[in-house]
């Protein structure tokens, strides 16, 4: 019985850790029909400090999507409490018919979410309103027909923005509104 948060057992072999998982029944009161939503209780800590693995058994192909964005924010890329370098997480979602198809697709939307987690999750000493305008300059540079403009310091009022002109602008970083 998985519950309404559903069960996860672990176990060691010699060459790594195993856990097992059983995402909720679909209708419970708590999740989606994907049950994504699941997933970051039972992935807590799977890649916290190693290159890990996982596979999705789905139930319906359909959930695919669901479950790699599930999959994707259920593993963050920063830790405020440690700082443990690149690590790579191998996933696999299998359908009822065998492996999901269309990988490009979730590859891109799993790399989404892992980036808007990653810019979510920094606090805001570490990435300051600079920070983020460079991030969002290498985003845009490294997609073809994306254009970024950026309205920063005093430009904010200028253009109408007064209320993000008012917040940051005793910061010692100006405040800046970016468009993709």
């Amino acid at each position: 019985d998985p519950g309404d948060d559903g069960r996860s057992a672990s176990t060691y072999t010699p060459t790594c850790k195993v856990i097992v998982g059983v995402l909720p029944e679909p209708c419970s009161r708590h999740n989606t029909p994907s049950r994504a939503t699941s997933l970051p209780r039972l992935l807590k800590g799977a890649s916290a400090r190693k290159d890990c693995g996982v596979l999705l058994v789905l139930t319906d192909a359909e959930h695919a999507l669901a479950a790699a964005c599930g999959l994707a924010r259920s593993l963050p890329t920063y830790s405020a409490t440690t700082r443990n370098g690149e690590h790579t997480v191998t996933a696999a979602l299998l359908g009822p018919g065998g492996p999901v198809a269309d990988t490009d697709r979730l590859r891109a939307a799993a790399a989404g979410v892992r980036l808007a987690a990653h810019l979510v999750d920094s606090p805001p000493n570490e990435l300051t309103t600079s920070a983020f305008v460079d991030r969002a300059r290498g985003v845009a540079s490294s997609l073809d027909g994306v254009s970024i403009e950026v309205i920063q310091g005093k430009d904010l009022l200028e253009r109408g923005y007064g209320g993000l002109w008012g917040v940051g602008k005793a910061s010692e970083h100006p405040p800046a509104l970016v468009v993709l």
